[in-house]
């Protein structure tokens, strides 16, 4: 008997428990339930929130200027006083004849002399001119302008110096060399620029290069003697300018 009752008693148990994880499972599902419906309730029905109202504060603009004040009324002109002309006698004017001088001599005759057309200016004077007049000459005529040169061109050093007709060669055209530096072995040289008129003279020598104090001034001297064949560009002459190298050796 009491293994019997052992026995029922643990079937009792475990009916207990069925029992009691059925109830759970049932509370479980019925508030899982409740949960779902409650969340679709939410979504389902919105509530539409109220904006919040904006302040909106209305200033009135500032009144217009009051309109300028009416000018003062004009005063009424005074009345001018009344004048009274004073009516004066008048005088009566005494008119004295008057005489006229007397012409003299010179005048008859100058007058006498124009009405009748006889002429009374100097020797040489103009046909009509006044009489007594100053004899003036004729002003002389303006002399003719000069002559325009053209602008020179520059050659090279090699066509310049074929243009020389000048043989250096002739003592009375070749550079020379002072006593002070006519050493044995000593060259001297300069750089000059030498301008050729249209006729082929020398017009101009320029320095580019100093050669010697002792030698810069008559070298120039020497330069300018020489004479050069006329350049000539479609058939016509025209002056130039060239580079000259001058170089002299003292003689041993």
């Amino acid at each position: 008997m009491a293994f019997e009752q052992f026995l029922n008693q643990g079937q009792d148990r475990g009916r207990g428990r069925t029992r009691r994880g059925l109830i759970q499972a049932v509370s479980l599902a019925f508030h899982g339930a409740i949960v779902a419906v409650l969340l679709v309730r939410s979504f389902w029905y919105v509530e539409e929130l109220s904006p919040k109202g904006i302040p909106v504060t209305l200033m009135a603009l500032h009144p217009p200027p009051p309109p300028p004040p009416a000018p003062p009324p004009a005063k009424a002109a005074a009345p001018r006083p009344k004048v009274v002309e004073v009516v004066r006698p008048r005088r009566e004017q005494v008119v004295q004849p008057v005489t006229q001088p007397a012409e003299t001599p010179k005048q008859d005759e100058a007058e006498e002399a124009t009405a009748s057309g006889e002429q009374g200016g100097t020797t040489g004077g103009v046909e009509g001119g006044v009489a007594g007049g100053v004899e003036t000459a004729a002003p002389p005529p303006p002399p003719p302008p000069k002559p325009t040169e053209a602008l020179a061109i520059m050659l090279p050093p090699t066509i310049g110096n074929g243009q020389r007709l000048t043989d250096l060669n002739d003592p009375r055209y070749r550079p020379t060399l002072p006593p002070q530096l006519n050493r044995g072995g000593m060259v001297v040289w300069g750089l000059f620029r030498i301008c050729v008129t249209t006729s082929g003279r020398v017009k101009d020598v320029k320095i580019l290069k100093s050669a010697d104090a002792l030698v810069d001034n008559s070298w120039t001297q020497v330069i300018q003697r020489w004479e050069y064949r006329p350049y000539s560009i479609d058939g016509r002459p025209v002056p130039f300018c060239h580079a000259a190298r001058i170089e002299v050796r003292a003689a041993l």
